[in-house]
Parts: C-alpha cells; structure tokens; sequence
C-alpha cells in the first residue's frame, strides 16, 4: 500500500506520544529516543504496512522501534546509559514519567517521590523487560500482540510479563525499605 500525506498525518497524531514515550522510557535517554523515533517514522515510509487500520499500523510502527532500539543496544552497547537515572535537563526536557497523566491526585512531594521509585524499577529490569512491562501496561497491548512486536513465542510472554513484574516489585520494595533496615 502507498503511504498517502493523509494516512502519515492520522498515524503520526495518533501515534506521536506513545511511541516517543515508549521509546524514552526504554532508551533511558530524551537523545537516543528522538534518533529512533525519526527513524521509525522513515522506515514506516520506506516499507509501508500492509494495511491502513490504525490498529496494524500501530502495531507495526512498535515492532520497528523496538527492533531499531534493540538494534541500537547491541550495536552501541547502551546498557549503561540506560540503567543510569535520568535528570531533567538543561533544556526543559527530562524524564517520560513526568509527562505522563496522573490517575490519581497525590501531593506533589508524593508523585515525585513515586515517580523515582518507577524510574529506579524500571532501570532494575532488562530492556526486553522494560519493553514486555510498557508495552503490557501502558500501551495496553495483550500478549499476542506484544509476542509479534517483540519477536518472541506468544506463549512465552506470560512468563516473560511475570518475571518482570516480579523483579520489578522486589525493586519498588527495595526503594521503599532504606538499606540496613529490618
């Protein structure tokens, strides 16, 4: 299928905070998520999807920044960059959570406070891990739909999904029990 002017401006509207979102939070960094974000969107124009319905070409435009960021992980070697906190920044941009809606109305010092302990979870888990934890629980996707961005068996996931959780957990109970205490 051709990409009409049309099409690209629907799926970039609908699709520009998500996946700029995905891709911060599982980079760990605001730089290396805009290069893959751009790059998705030409490789998006470059070997157009099959079909038009927003749901395939959501799922694809996830399957080609998860491969590009996996690609860009094992090429760079960024595991380092990605479990360091991330700081706002000079310029006004900073970490994702901060972006993110809030579904609950806590004082500030408490979101922020939540906000760190996400953030330091996140950083304990794997980039698969973080990709299996957005994808399942902020992009909402099911598990087969995450087993075919991900490239992993659909049978898998479950585990995968749980395993994360886990760690991810023993991370947050971590932050919340200072070091030394009982």
């Amino acid at each position: 299928m051709a990409v009409t002017p049309a099409h690209f401006d629907a799926w970039y509207t609908e699709l520009r905070v998500p996946l700029r979102g995905y891709l911060r939070r599982i980079t760990g960094s605001a730089a290396a998520a805009d290069d893959l974000f751009q790059e998705t969107w030409v490789r998006l124009l470059t070997h157009p999807p099959r079909t038009a319905d927003l749901p395939s070409v959501r799922a694809y435009v996830f399957t080609i920044a998860s491969r590009l960021a996996t690609d860009a992980w094992r090429r760079d070697s960024w595991l380092q960059r990605w479990l360091k906190p991330r700081r706002p920044q000079p310029d006004g941009t900073g970490d994702e959570i901060d972006d993110l809606p809030s579904d609950t109305e806590l004082a500030p010092d408490a979101q922020a406070a939540m906000r760190e302990q996400v953030v330091h979870a996140l950083a304990c888990l794997s980039p698969r891990e973080r990709a299996l934890v957005w994808l399942a629980h902020v992009e909402h996707y099911d598990h087969d739909e995450i087993a075919a961005i991900l490239d992993l068996r659909p049978r898998s996931i479950r585990v995968l999904l749980h395993r994360a959780r886990k760690r991810a957990a023993a991370a947050l109970r971590e932050t919340k029990t200072p070091r030394g205490a009982p």
